[in-house]
Formats: C-alpha cells, structure tokens, sequence
C-alpha cells in the first residue's frame, strides 16, 4: 500500500481563482469519490455523478451539522471526483474538525440519491452491492471511516489566523515545505 502524504499549500494553489466565502477556517482539494469498489461492494461511477454545485459540507452526515461547503467542482472524469471545499470558522466542532484534517484523522463520504443502478453479482463481487451508473450527490461530509476508501484530502491550507505572532509562525512553516 501506498502512504499518500497530505501537502499544505498557499491558498492559491488550492483555490486557483476562487474567492474563499466569509469565516473560512480550512481550503482543501479532495477526492470524494472513484469507481472501486466500496466497503459497502458498492461501485460508483464517477462519470455519472451529478453534483449539487451549492452542496454543504456535513459533520458525520449530520445534516443539522454543517461545517463547510463545496467551493468547485475540480476534477470530474471516469477516474475520480476531485473538488474543493472550505470548513468554515463557526464553533469549537469546525475547529476541532480543522485539526482533525489536518492530522489526516477525517477523510470524505457523501450522501447521494441513485438514479440508475443494478445488483452487482455476488459472487463475482463477493458481496451484495450495487453498480451505480448515475447519481445526485447531495451533500459531503468529514467521516472518521469513509465508505470508499480513495476520498480522502490531498492539499489544504489553513487562512484567517488572528494573531500577529500565528502569522508569521505560519508564514515561516509554509517556506519550509518541500515544493
């Protein structure tokens, strides 16, 4: 198995044109979703997904517990949905969610509505599951254990520090990462 390290980047690098929304705390790119085979031996298919442009990001799929909310659709092909998302600076929950991705400790899932779909065959697959040909994504949340296991952070960057002395902590932090 491959370790995938998350690298932190300049805001611009992650936003590329994208003006961050009011009380942004996080910016990240990910991947939400790919065609393998899912815990649930399920299998997606990326190029069917239809995405709600003004989706939130979710707490564990609370919907009473947005933290964030998808920025671009970055990425979107046979292979992979790739997007990027904000958390936003609301409560100690989205702090604490912050530290958690940054620690690699959350990774993606995502509530959708299939549209078209059949059974896989079980004993090919190996468990009972679906092909899901088209779907409406709904919402992404920040999961402790994602459904598939490839939705997970690739790049963030973390804005809005308050106090001078962070700043320049942070500023001198970012020139330190290799490139």
């Amino acid at each position: 198995a491959v370790l995938q390290v998350m690298r932190r980047v300049s805001p611009k690098q992650v936003l590329d044109g994208i003006e961050l929304p009011k009380h942004s705390m996080l910016a990240f790119t990910h991947v939400l979703t790919t065609p393998r085979e899912d815990r649930d031996g399920d299998v997606l298919m990326t190029e069917g997904a239809v995405v709600d442009e003004k989706m939130p990001l979710l707490w564990q799929h609370i919907h009473t517990l947005p933290i964030g909310r998808l920025l671009k659709v970055v990425e979107h092909t046979e292979e992979k949905l790739r997007m990027a998302s904000v958390l936003l600076d609301l409560n100690a929950l989205t702090s604490d969610a912050a530290k958690l991705f940054e620690a690699g400790a959350l990774r993606f899932s995502h509530g959708f509505r299939a549209l078209e779909f059949s059974e896989r065959n079980k004993e090919v697959a190996g468990a009972a599951g679906f092909r899901v040909k088209s779907y409406e994504i709904m919402e992404e949340s920040g999961v402790s254990v994602p459904s598939n296991i490839d939705a997970e952070v690739e790049l963030l960057s973390r804005g809005k520090l308050k106090s001078p002395e962070f700043k320049a902590h942070a500023k001198a932090m970012q020139k330190m990462i290799p490139k």
